[in-house]
């Protein structure tokens, strides 16, 4: 059953590069009010012109606002990737 506290997400990882992507690893984290979960991806590996997807659900019984901080690293060719950002943008309407 569809719980009012709890925010399914789901990340899209699309390699349009010239190289294929291996050892994708995407970690999130949230406010101590909030609560994680994070399901493994569909693939570590995107090979050119497809894609990979992740779930992550958050419980957020405060009902506060939902602020991601996320981390993505993966190795393209001979180029390691190791990215972070903030997310805080969801609609009043999303728990």
């Amino acid at each position: 059953p569809k719980l009012p506290t709890v925010v399914d997400l789901l990340a899209t990882f699309y390699n349009d590069g010239e190289a294929a992507i291996s050892s994708l690893n995407f970690l999130v984290a949230v406010p101590k009010s909030q609560k994680l979960q994070i399901l493994p991806p569909s693939s570590q590996n995107i090979a050119v012109g497809v894609s990979a997807t992740q779930v992550v659900r958050v419980s957020n019984p405060t009902r506060s606002p939902i602020r991601l901080r996320m981390k993505l690293t993966y190795q393209s060719g001979d180029q390691h990737v190791d990215n972070m950002f903030d997310f805080s943008g969801f609609p009043a309407s999303i728990v």
